[in-house]
């Protein structure tokens, strides 16, 4: 790009940025529906509309105006005791209504709904696409896991217990005006919550540059949204129906002002379309199917966990679901000198337990209908001699 024309650019870039810098809406922390899928409150979801930045009203479970009870499971008003199994108000301990107390819930390596465990790497329609973390890149001053794709996709993560969060992409685009493929790189301003029990916008001041254009922006203003898409069966191939919570992620680069850019500086034209990516995220095994654009990535194999267990039951039923066979690498496991322990990692706790049966092998069985709408997820972690082997336990509450 000419630097003569790149100057007054980068002076139009910087003004809108700071017209745009104030109209970040936030993200939601822990959505209902999704138990545990962040474990610490985020930032204020907002109302569904058109996209557009605009102030709206918060809906992030604090306490309201009117003294009524909160809606995010914490202390009410009143001082009556919470429902989501955490600790009373009084500083007793919960307890499986025997007198026993619970057990604890455990946090995983990285978020829940991404693990990031040493080893796991993802494999998607049979290993066209796989995907694994290499490295780390600052955003907004934190330190990003990178999600690397072998089709060059590279996905800028924040993943531990508190937040599963999007701080940008470095990714190759072709420009459909002229055909050539541009490599973008963009890092947000700050990773931004991706879990939201309601559409939520986003926006902010992102680190931008794109090739073959020779440019660069150290403060390039951007928006998008976040539009939760409920809980979904996924095929994931060699581990079976998992159920999994969709989230669509749309970036527009440029923000509210691109198109404006776009009329003026045409050539920016790549850095400026829109992304959309649709993900489904099954607790304890991470991006189960992705779908950019058109294209659809499915899960069909993962290293470093073995094929969860899968109870589903409709809420509300006293039916038991059938127990369910531990496998370790794909076989029944039939000698009893294993020792077992589950690791819950969402409330409520305490519904799960495994026995060598009368089968001659492992079974996981439920031992409670109350957990709730949603997801739930433990681990069965089991242990002989230095062998250690973890197996994922997704519970479905329709």
């Amino acid at each position: 790009m000419n630097a003569l024309r790149l100057l007054p650019l980068v002076w139009v870039v910087l003004a809108l940025t700071g017209c745009g810098a104030s109209d970040d809406l936030g993200s939601a922390g822990n959505p209902s529906r999704y138990p545990d899928a962040t474990q610490g409150p985020g930032s204020t979801p907002t109302t569904p509309d058109d996209g557009a930045p605009s102030d709206e009203t918060p809906d992030d479970g604090s306490a309201p105006d009117d003294g009524s009870t909160p809606d995010d499971g914490s202390t009410p008003d009143d001082g009556s005791t919470p429902d989501d199994g955490s600790t009373p108000d009084d500083g007793s301990t919960p307890d499986d209504g025997t007198g026993s107390p619970l057990p604890p819930v455990q946090p995983t390596d990285g978020n829940l709904y991404l693990p990031t465990s040493p080893g796991m790497r993802w494999y998607y329609n049979d290993g066209a696409l796989t995907a694994a973390f290499s490295g780390t890149t600052q955003v907004g001053g934190q330190t990003l896991a990178n999600l690397q794709y072998s089709n060059g996709l590279v996905d800028y993560v924040l993943s531990d217990g508190a937040i599963l969060g999007y701080g940008g992409s470095q990714y190759s685009q072709v420009n459909p005006a002229d055909g050539v493929r541009y490599e973008i790189n963009i890092k947000l301003g700050r990773p931004h919550p991706i879990f939201v029990s309601t559409a939520t916008n986003y926006s902010g001041s992102a680190v931008a540059s794109a090739q073959p254009l020779n440019v660069s922006f150290p403060s390039f203003p951007y928006n998008g949204r976040i539009t939760p898409l409920g809980i979904s069966r996924i095929d994931a191939g060699d581990l079976g129906s998992l159920p999994a919570v969709g989230m669509r992620v749309m970036l527009n680069p440029g923000g509210t002002w691109g198109d404006l850019l776009v009329l003026t500086y045409p050539e920016l034209g790549p850095i400026m379309q829109r992304r959309t990516t649709d993900l489904w995220f099954a607790p304890g095994v991470g991006i189960v199917q992705r779908k950019d654009g058109d294209v659809t990535h499915r899960l069909t194999a993962v290293d470093g966990i073995q094929r969860p267990l899968v109870f589903e039951f409709a809420a509300g039923t006293s039916t038991y679901p059938d127990p369910l066979q531990i496998l370790l690498d794909g076989e029944p496991v039939t000698s009893n000198d294993w020792s077992r322990q589950v690791l819950y990692h969402t409330n409520p706790t305490g519904w799960l337990q495994v026995n060598f049966d009368g089968t001659g092998s492992w079974r996981a069985s439920l031992t409670s209908l109350a957990q709730g709408e949603g997801l739930h997820s433990a681990t069965v972690r089991m242990t002989r001699g230095d062998e250690q082997v973890d197996v994922p336990v997704i519970v479905y509450v329709q």
